[in-house]
């Protein structure tokens, strides 16, 4: 199947307050060209990740690597999301693999794991502070969106190591 495929505009880019209507344009397959990490701030939705349905719960954390196939299905009730993206041009001068070594086979099983409250403020806090750094007056250039990358895969690796899989 040959599925549209998504980029980002910019290097890195954060929102914090993504919400059903922003997922609507996700009715229809697509397959990213950019690095994704999303965390669910409230509410629950389905959607498909790889082509396997599943629901995303208030504190799951998602990843998607570029090349993951993605469709926006349902939402139960109101949903609200974090999220960092960083651009197919920022994520070829990362070594994804090597950045998330010991997980980067768990992440392409299993995209989604639920995290405590507590990690998830963390994550929810340093979205919101990449949001404002994305949008502000001087936004990050490609070495240092790059960096911020490699650093945050290197956390992920370690969130997908310690915490259940769904």
């Amino acid at each position: 199947m040959d599925f549209p495929h998504v980029n980002l505009p910019v290097d890195l880019i954060g929102w914090t307050e993504v919400t059903e209507e922003v997922l609507n344009i996700y009715k229809q397959a697509c397959r990213l060209k950019a690095c994704i990490f999303a965390l669910c701030v409230e509410g629950s939705i389905t959607v498909s990740i790889n082509l396997m349905e599943t629901e995303v719960r208030q504190h799951d954390f998602v990843t998607l690597l570029p090349g993951s196939i993605i469709q926006f299905n349902e939402q139960k009730e109101k949903v609200r999301l974090a999220f960092i993206g960083f651009s197919a041009h920022c994520v070829t001068g990362v070594n994804l693999i090597q950045s998330a070594l010991t997980s980067f086979p768990t992440i392409l099983e299993y995209p989604v794991i639920t995290l405590d409250e507590t990690i998830a403020s963390y994550i929810r806090e340093y979205f919101a502070l990449l949001a404002r750094v994305s949008t502000g007056p001087y936004p990050p250039g490609t070495r240092m969106a790059q960096q911020i990358l490699q650093s945050f895969l290197q956390k992920v690796d370690t969130l997908y190591n310690i915490q259940p899989r769904k």
